[in-house]
């Protein structure tokens, strides 16, 4: 894997790869917005192609996550190209060195504390906590680690 930040001129392969999660109503402008934000870690691999965008929240958080309260906390967006109809576990096990960098990088960015989260689909939350995040607590589609910390040992694992 040839594994690297994103710059904007990324944007055209990362917005096709990412659409059909969108239903096609993510302009590319919003992409450059996604990979530019300073909230945001978005790394890749043009050459695969694999996307990951880690995002720093802060409180009050828009929207609901089961059991994680509140406070400021990094989620795992976007990882592409997960799909709940391949072989899931396989798929997961090929995404450990992208996941592993992002969380890298976030941790390095002062954020080691902070809780980590992902909304996958049932069948792919799963697969991370059996492959990637053993012990993590899982809710239906929500899966979390309680640091970032803690989610980058297993990830790096």
């Amino acid at each position: 894997m040839n594994i690297r930040r994103l710059l904007p001129a990324d944007a055209d392969w990362v917005h096709d790869l990412i659409q059909p999660a969108y239903r096609g109503e993510l302009s590319l402008e919003q992409v450059v917005a996604m990979i530019t934000d300073p909230d945001t870690v978005a790394i890749g691999d043009p050459g695969l192609p694999v996307y990951l965008r880690l995002v720093r929240y802060r409180v009050p958080l828009e929207f609901a996550v089961p059991d994680l309260g509140h406070g400021d906390m990094v989620q795992l967006a976007d990882l592409h190209p997960l799909d709940p109809r391949g072989q899931i576990d396989a798929q997961v096990s090929a995404m450990r060195p992208i996941i592993a960098e992002g969380l890298r990088l976030m941790r390095a960015r002062g954020h080691g504390n902070l809780r980590v989260w992902a909304e996958l689909p049932e069948v792919l939350a799963g697969a991370f906590e059996r492959n990637l995040f053993p012990g993590a607590a899982r809710r239906g589609r929500f899966i979390h680690m309680p640091t970032l910390n803690a989610a980058w040992a297993k990830a790096k694992a």
